[in-house]
C-alpha cells in the first residue's frame, strides 16, 4: 500500500466520502454529462447515477488515495489538478460541479473561465462554496480576536480563497455566468444573542447562519 499524501493524511477519515444530498435541488431536471471537480471518493457521482439514470459522470481528484476509489465508481476519473493541461473536451458537459473545491485553488478566476469553456451552451455550474461570514467564525474573530484553522469546514487550513454571498455572485457574473439559484445550506443553531443582533441590524446578518452557499449558474446560449 502506498503512503497517504500529506493532504489526505491531514483530513478526517470521512472527508472524501461525503454524499452531499443537499446539492441535488440545485441540479437541472435532466442531465447527461457531469464533471465533478474534487470528486473525492466518487460518492456524489454515485448519487448522481442513482438520481439521473443514464448520466455519465467524470471526476477530477488531486489526492491519489481518493482518486483510486473514484476510478472504480465513475465513468472516468482523472488524477491531478483541474487546469487546461488535462485537455478536457470543450462545450461538452451539461453540469460541472464544485462541491467545496473552488476555494482550494490559488486563483479561482481562471478555474471558472476554464469551466465555462468546457460547458455546453446552456450548461450549468453547480457549486457549494464556504461562507466566510458564517456566524460561529464571525464570533471567533470579532469577539475572541482569534482565527483558528481547522481540518475541515469554512476555516479548513487548505483553503486558499474565501467568499461571501456577494463576492460569489460578483465572480460568477464576471465569468459570464447567470446565477439562477443560490441559497444557504448547512445552517447553524441560532442563539438568542444572534437573534437579538439580527433584529437590531435587519438585513445585515441574513447570510450568517449558513456554512456554505449552494448555487446553479448557467452558461448563456451565445457564450462560447
Amino acid at each position: 500500500m502506498t503512503e497517504p499524501t500529506r493532504e489526505a493524511a491531514a483530513k478526517p477519515a470521512d472527508y472524501y466520502r461525503h454524499t452531499r444530498k443537499e446539492m441535488l435541488p440545485f441540479f437541472p431536471a435532466s442531465v447527461a454529462k457531469v464533471l465533478d471537480i474534487g470528486c473525492g471518493n466518487g460518492r456524489f457521482g454515485e448519487l448522481l447515477k442513482v438520481s439521473f439514470p443514464g448520466v455519465q459522470v467524470w471526476g477530477v481528484e488531486p489526492v491519489a488515495e481518493a482518486h483510486a476509489v473514484a476510478a472504480s465508481v465513475l465513468d472516468r476519473a482523472l488524477l491531478g489538478g483541474f487546469d487546461a493541461s488535462m485537455a478536457l473536451p470543450e462545450n461538452f458537459f451539461d453540469v460541472i460541479v464544485f462541491n467545496d473545491s473552488l476555494e482550494h485553488f490559488p486563483d479561482h478566476v481562471p478555474v471558472l473561465q476554464l469551466a465555462v469553456r468546457l460547458l455546453k451552451p446552456g450548461g450549468a455550474i453547480v457549486a457549494s462554496i464556504p461562507n466566510i461570514r458564517y456566524w460561529p467564525h464571525v464570533q471567533q474573530y470579532l469577539f475572541e480576536a482569534d482565527w483558528r484553522y481547522e481540518s475541515q469546514g469554512v476555516l479548513d487550513r487548505t483553503h486558499l480563497r474565501f467568499f461571501t454571498r456577494r463576492s460569489i455572485l460578483r465572480d460568477f457574473a464576471a465569468a459570464g455566468l447567470d446565477v439562477q439559484q443560490i441559497g444557504g445550506i448547512n445552517g447553524c443553531w441560532l442563539s438568542w444573542k444572534f437573534r437579538l443582533l439580527r433584529a437590531l441590524m435587519p438585513g445585515l446578518m441574513n447570510d450568517m447562519p449558513y456554512q456554505q452557499f449552494a448555487l446553479r449558474a448557467v452558461k448563456p446560449m451565445g457564450l462560447q
